[in-house]
């Protein structure tokens, strides 16, 4: 597959699945055994994987969308920068919602196989999304 056919291929995770709820689009695009990298979830396998950390954040952030800011893509590789806007409305990692809209950047990268998502690395800034529930103090400037 080609740079941009791979790219296409990860814009459609954001598009369909995380923004338009539509996960069974994983089964499509993703290799049944993926690989998914998470610095909260940990390391996991397979679409059922990959569908929960969906879930797991869906749950807390009921409307979701995604800024889609720039591609890079080498190889079988297509890494992007992006930004989330969610409303929390449900609970997450035990603190009640807030109703409130956080923005959350991030670097992920993807690695594809044949045209199917074969790994998947999550960079975002938890530690933005922690401190904008009120989970996290924030440092007050000098």
């Amino acid at each position: 597959m080609s740079t941009e056919q791979n790219k296409a291929i990860v814009r459609r995770i954001y598009a369909e699945v995380n923004d338009g709820q539509r996960y069974e689009v994983l089964d499509e695009i993703c290799r049944a055994d993926v690989l998914v990298h998470d610095p909260i979830a940990g390391e996991q396998r397979g679409i059922a994987a990959y569908r929960g950390l969906f879930a797991f954040f869906r749950q807390a952030f009921g409307e979701q969308r995604t800024d889609l800011h720039h591609f890079v893509a080498e190889g079988d590789f297509v890494a992007l920068l992006h930004t989330h806007n969610a409303k929390n409305t449900g609970s997450f990692m035990g603190a009640a919602p807030t109703q409130t809209w956080i923005t959350v950047p991030g670097v992920e990268l993807f690695r594809l196989e044949e045209g199917k998502i074969a790994e998947f690395w999550r960079f975002d800034a938890d530690a933005a999304l922690l401190a904008q529930l009120g989970l996290l103090p924030v440092p007050q400037a000098a």
